[in-house]
């Protein structure tokens, strides 16, 4: 619930729930291109919606279950909008240079002196 005792509409159980599952986050450490908790963020980073599509292809091709298929042969979908956040010493690593290095090297290319202070986790 937000601040005003409202259902938080930003958030999918269904995908809070995945991304709280111990199987999900335990590769975790491996990500380092998006920030698995950015629908938490103070900036969000990943945004979420559920739609209902039409593909004309899969009409009568798939079998009703109103969880997945409706009777009228749409489907049923979530979306997610990431937006690409670096984990910079996750991707040093797999670069094989130190943070540091790293850190310079983005600055060198976009002048953002935030991107030097590495109690920043950007």
């Amino acid at each position: 619930m937000n601040r005003h005792n409202q259902p938080n509409e930003w958030k999918i159980q269904e995908v809070v729930d995945h991304f709280s599952d111990s199987r999900t986050r335990s590769v975790w450490e491996e990500i380092s291109t998006l920030d698995p908790l950015g629908m938490q963020a103070n900036i969000p980073t990943i945004a979420a919606t559920t739609a209902i599509m039409e593909i004309p292809e899969l009409i009568g091709r798939l079998k009703p279950d109103a969880k997945f298929v409706n009777n009228n042969q749409t489907v049923n979908i979530t979306k997610l909008a990431l937006d690409p956040v670096w984990n910079i010493s996750a991707l040093a690593e797999q670069l094989e240079i130190t943070e540091a290095e790293l850190r310079n090297s983005i600055f060198k290319w976009t002048s953002n002196k935030d991107i030097l202070d590495s109690d920043k986790k950007i």
